[in-house]
């Protein structure tokens, strides 16, 4: 099973990671939420680590930062949360330093592969527990 979006940002610098936005799964309800590793992001991973000392909640964590203002595809292995009852979420983390315009994402998808139907691989969506925009 795969979720796949597409996003651009425009974080306030392209040389440092004081604003970052990552991918999150919890597994009870919203109560505690882990950030998805980046072994599992099987296209457009994280491309930075968010600086400290800028007061981001974010801080030391790889994310998406910089300045990429063309729209990517990003796809995520979420084989990890197989058979069990998930939430995800994007969050966005900005630190003090700077403005910017922010963090765009559009036209999810979760999918899996359908076996053994001729010789193509055919998609079937699904439908995600719960998908939430989050900024702190």
């Amino acid at each position: 099973m795969y979720l796949a979006c597409w996003q651009s940002q425009s974080f306030d610098s392209d040389k440092f990671c004081n604003d970052g936005g990552i991918f999150e799964y919890s597994l009870n309800g919203g109560i505690t939420w882990n950030q998805v590793k980046d072994e599992y992001i099987l296209m457009t991973s994280y491309n930075g680590k968010v600086k400290t000392g800028v007061i981001n909640p974010l801080a030391g964590r790889n994310a998406w930062c910089f300045v990429e203002k063309e729209w990517v595809k990003s796809v995520v292995d979420l084989t990890f949360a197989k058979g069990k009852d998930v939430e995800f979420r994007f969050r966005l983390g900005t630190g003090i330093d700077g403005a910017a315009e922010g963090w765009y994402i559009d036209d999810i998808l979760s999918q899996s592969c359908v076996p053994g139907v001729n010789e193509f691989n055919l998609f079937k969506p699904y439908n995600l527990v719960g998908l939430f925009l989050y900024n702190r």
